[in-house]
């Protein structure tokens, strides 16, 4: 009963912060530098599968607007994984295509949170809390509409 009282609250928690997660500009990702080790290489395959539920990887370009901090585990990762599902990673932003950015950081003890945001509107809010594996997904909310499935 414990845990269902928990799942309830960190799903309540992810739509609360689909609407006021921190405000960023679309050109800006932000990645904090304390995070369980190995966690940017699960959030990475996360967020890939996301963005292949919702774009088809085949005919969607992306540019990945990247921190470029020395800590950023996550940016790398992430195109990685875009990569081997099939999207076409673009090397400036302007050109056709999608600019993602996204943002990784602490909630508070026990959760931590990404945001994931795409230049035609889509968002999605993700929660995670720290496992043996690095973090582990809990809850999600999105905003904008299905690409396709």
């Amino acid at each position: 009963m414990i845990f269902l009282y928990r799942l309830c609250a960190l799903c309540f928690l992810a739509m609360a912060m689909a609407g006021c997660g921190p405000k960023f500009h679309l050109s800006e990702s932000f990645m904090t530098e304390e995070r369980p080790a190995g966690s940017a290489y699960v959030v990475a395959e996360d967020l890939a599968r996301t963005l292949a539920a919702v774009y088809p990887p085949g005919h969607t370009a992306i540019f990945l607007s990247q921190t470029g901090a020395p800590h950023d585990e996550l940016g790398p990762a992430l195109e990685a994984a875009l990569r081997v599902r099939g999207f076409t990673l673009a090397t400036e932003a302007g050109g056709p295509g999608l600019i993602v950015t996204y943002v990784l950081d602490r909630f508070n003890d026990k959760a931590w949170f990404v945001k994931l945001a795409v230049s035609d509107g889509f968002t999605e809010t993700r929660v995670y809390q720290p496992s043996e594996g690095g973090l582990e997904a809990q809850a999600a909310a999105r905003t904008g509409e299905m690409r396709h499935e």
